[in-house]
């Protein structure tokens, strides 16, 4: 892993405090037990041959687990609380959970917290396999083995640079996006989809966009103003950004997330607190948020027979 992360055996010999001869017979030594090969060599540099990336991929996840097992070791030897890992799409992650975690007291903040954003699709599958502890990601969350613990919506809001006219309407329409560029997201299966549905509903057209991979990426081409847009409201209320102006909707489009762990593994203190001061954030943040379905109380457990 060391090898492909620096791009060099040499490097790599150098970070792992080793000589270059060493480095190099280790990954020969592992392509021969292999049977495939891991890296393409250029003169001195190499990169990573397609079977390499995903055995790279699987040797990370692999390596991520033995760390937290190695954490949650420490944990139960100690008095001190129990590390987690959250995984959580963007729109959480990059707006909520730092300061839902910074509403915790501190003592119970654990020494290792791992914030992970991913897609929509990879949240879910992480909860599933152990690698995260509490799951925030879009619907349809109907995963065998996954439990939804809450459920949350919030209306989408328009984004239009200041210079734009559209900035000094109050209420912006979908049918202003007529004839406009759209930043939109690269997500086809859902957030993506909810915005086109609600354009095709009303008969409008997108001819030209330009397509981000997040919400803050096409907050950023609405600030050049060169597009507008119909983006999720965590990041756009959560992360304002200079120059971006948000407007409500007159057609509501509702962006919904769910908070997920495995079925039978229930949020323990910390966490369902971390959950708790989300659901805080937001409704402070974003106007229109609603709990759909709220945390149930822990069960207390079952009184011991003396």
């Amino acid at each position: 892993m060391t090898v492909v992360s620096t791009g060099s055996m040499t490097a790599a010999a150098n970070v792992l405090g080793t000589s270059q001869p060493t480095v190099t017979r280790l990954v020969q030594d592992l392509e021969n037990a292999l049977d495939f090969n891991l890296l393409t060599r250029h003169g001195p540099r190499i990169s990573p041959t397609r079977e390499g990336l995903e055995f790279y991929a699987e040797a990370e996840r692999v390596l991520a687990s033995v760390s937290r097992l190695e954490t949650h070791a420490r944990d139960i030897s100690g008095a001190a609380p129990r590390s987690f890992e959250v995984a959580a799409i963007s729109a959480v992650g990059l707006s909520v959970i730092a300061r839902a975690l910074a509403r915790l007291q501190p003592a119970a903040i654990p020494r290792d917290v791992r914030l992970t954003l991913q897609t929509a699709e990879t949240v879910p599958l992480m909860v599933l396999d152990g690698q995260a502890d509490v799951g925030f990601s879009n619907p349809p969350l109907d995963h065998p083995g996954l439990e939804i613990v809450s459920a949350y919506s919030a209306p989408c809001v328009a984004a239009v640079a200041e210079s734009d006219p559209l900035a000094e309407k109050e209420i912006i329409s979908v049918k202003d996006f007529h004839g406009r560029r759209l930043a939109s997201l690269g997500d086809r299966a859902r957030f993506r989809r909810l915005v086109y549905d609600a354009l095709a509903r009303h008969d409008i057209s997108v001819d030209q966009e330009i397509t981000c991979s997040s919400t803050i990426s096409a907050l950023h081409v609405i600030q050049s103003g060169i597009a507008i847009g119909i983006v999720e409201p965590l990041t756009a209320y959560g992360v304002p950004l200079a120059g971006v102006v948000i407007r409500p909707l007159e057609q509501q489009i509702l962006f919904s997330w769910n908070v997920v762990v495995s079925q039978g593994q229930p949020l323990y203190g910390t966490l369902r607190d971390l959950v708790s001061a989300h659901e805080d954030v937001v409704a402070e943040t974003v106007p229109g948020f609603r709990t759909l379905r709220q945390l149930e109380p822990l069960k207390p457990a079952p009184a011991k027979r003396g």
